[in-house]
């Protein structure tokens, strides 16, 4: 996959990101049995690179990582790509938390460096500012550096 993501049929409205983001929370909370307490959700992506962790507490015990319907990938990369905003980008990482029956927070990180297990290589961060470009204004000094490494490479 080339190029940037501006293509206006991929851009989400507000309305349709919200919807994205009660499907991704529904496919969630119905891949659970009914003793769940608390859902945490958390997605770092970028161009070709995404983390997915779900860690589910049930009454009772502690929070255990688990697994999560495959249909749920396909509608955070559906969600990243539609955020995009021309100048601004989109995010580089994702939280939801989710507590019974369906209450549920989202919080977009746009501006800091998504931690990985491993830094990944400063290409992966020049290929997602391509396929997502930013403005020299919403470039954080974090991710001009990461470019800066990334031309140095080349």
């Amino acid at each position: 996959m080339s190029g940037n993501h501006t293509d206006p049929e991929q851009i989400l409205d507000p309305i349709q990101q919200q919807e994205t983001i009660h499907e991704i929370v529904r496919t969630l909370i119905n891949s659970r049995s009914s003793s769940w307490r608390e859902i945490n959700f958390e997605v770092k992506s970028l161009s070709a690179l995404t983390g997915i962790s779900n860690w589910v507490t049930r009454e009772g015990s502690e929070a255990d990582r688990e697994d999560f319907p495959h249909s749920v990938n396909q509608e955070v990369i559906k969600l990243r790509r539609g955020m995009y905003r021309y100048g601004t980008g989109t995010w580089f990482s994702m939280r939801i938390h989710i507590l019974p029956p369906a209450r549920f927070k989202v919080d977009f990180n746009y501006d800091e460096k998504p931690s990985y297990l491993f830094d990944p290589p400063p290409e992966e961060f020049a290929e997602d500012i391509k396929k997502f470009p930013r403005s020299p204004e919403n470039i954080p000094a974090w991710l001009r550096e990461e470019l800066r490494l990334a031309e140095q490479e080349e």
